[in-house]
């Protein structure tokens, strides 16, 4: 009986790799675009955790304050949230209405012009209700 000299090759064609780096390319990929969007979703939202609070330390202060008193803290307020936050500028159209429009990043007139995640935001509070 002859034996015939079979050769099998072990182990894995040089295709074989190709493909296998290329899917776990294409999965690493897809792991890093979900870091970064998780990394922008984090930094909008301490933009608005220290938004909200700016305006409750306000609503507190205004409080405690009487109505002359209200614009310098006002202007004092401002300039906090122009420090803490990227472009950020606080606006208050009507006090007398108690409403208090809070903006950064690329703004225009309290609306957004280009919404980036976590670039641009604004928070419109009403502060009859935190008084």
């Amino acid at each position: 009986m002859l034996q015939k000299n079979k050769s099998k090759s072990k182990g894995f064609s040089f295709i074989e790799v190709m493909i296998s780096l290329l899917l776990m390319s294409l999965i690493l990929f897809g792991v890093n675009a979900a870091h970064l969007l998780a990394l922008n979703e984090a930094k909008t939202a301490y933009y608005f955790l220290l938004a909200s609070k700016q305006a409750k330390m306000l609503a507190d202060n205004l409080a405690k304050a009487n109505a002359s008193e209200w614009p310098a803290l006002a202007a004092l307020f401002n300039r906090n949230i122009n420090q803490m936050l990227p472009n950020g500028h606080m606006i208050i159209p009507h006090l007398e209405q108690k409403q208090l429009i809070i903006t950064w990043g690329m703004q225009g007139m309290g609306q957004n012009i280009h919404d980036d995640i976590g670039k641009s935001g604004s928070l419109i509070f009403n502060l009859s209700k935190l008084l």
